[in-house]
């Protein structure tokens, strides 16, 4: 009778990885992971003015100079939401800077309340225009909180007006008929301005304008802001 044979563990077998490890192999294939958290590499501070300026001074040890994004997003915004902000791209040349945001640049005015400030390198492109060694810095975004108080319109009434405009870049483009009773039920009221061959109808509540040919009667074309001021007369 042959002698049972205990089985010879396999030395190849994969054994559990050292947590450790898998924190820094997490890190170095996503360094977008602790990028929110850099070490000193760029840090903001703001001043808000009463004429729609928001001054951000800057602080960065990352190579310069480096191009980079200013920003300020309305709290709480959904992925699916229309965007409430105003952004820009801006260069940074000195360790120390003072990067002004105008916000009356903003395609619609911004309403009063909490704010995401944000500053951003991307190392994709932030050093292409500037110094070849910011190459070398990780993704690099830091998020402030503020409270925006130089604006002079409730949030709810900013998501109904962009929503309202998402709903002209969708539906509206030349050679668009013009019905009236559709526009209105989807967009609110208007003020009609005559000017010749084309009739210009502004949209308070969205705060676009569009310009209809009377001869075809179909839209050529609409902008954003109120027409000029011209014998405004209610619809």
């Amino acid at each position: 009778m042959s002698a049972h044979r205990q089985p010879v563990p396999n030395s190849r077998r994969m054994r559990p990885l050292p947590a450790v490890f898998l924190l820094l192999s997490a890190l170095l294939v996503n360094p977008i992971a602790y990028a929110d958290f850099p070490e000193e590499r760029l840090d903001f501070t703001l001043n808000e003015s009463t004429d729609g300026l928001l001054k951000f001074e800057i602080t960065t040890t990352i190579p310069t100079p480096f191009e980079a994004i200013v920003e300020i997003s309305l709290a709480g915004q959904q992925p699916r939401d229309v965007y409430i902000g105003h952004a820009e791209r801006v260069f940074i040349d000195r360790p120390e800077s003072e990067i002004v945001l105008d916000l009356t640049r903003s395609r619609m005015p911004l309403p009063e309340g909490a704010y995401q400030a944000k500053v951003a390198f991307y190392k994709a492109w932030g050093w292409r225009n500037g110094n070849l060694r910011a190459a070398d810095t990780p993704d690099t975004v830091i998020r402030k909180s503020v409270l925006l108080r130089a604006a002079g319109i409730a949030p709810s009434e900013a998501r109904s007006r962009a929503e309202k405009q998402r709903w002209v870049f969708l539906n509206v483009r030349p050679e668009t008929r013009w019905v009236p009773q559709f526009f209105t039920r989807n967009i609110g009221d208007y003020v009609s301005v005559e000017s010749g061959d084309i009739a210009s109808f502004y949209f308070p509540d969205a705060q676009v304008t569009f310009l209809v040919s009377e001869e075809s009667g179909q839209i050529v074309g609409w902008t954003f802001g109120r027409p000029p001021e011209k014998a405004d007369n209610p619809s």
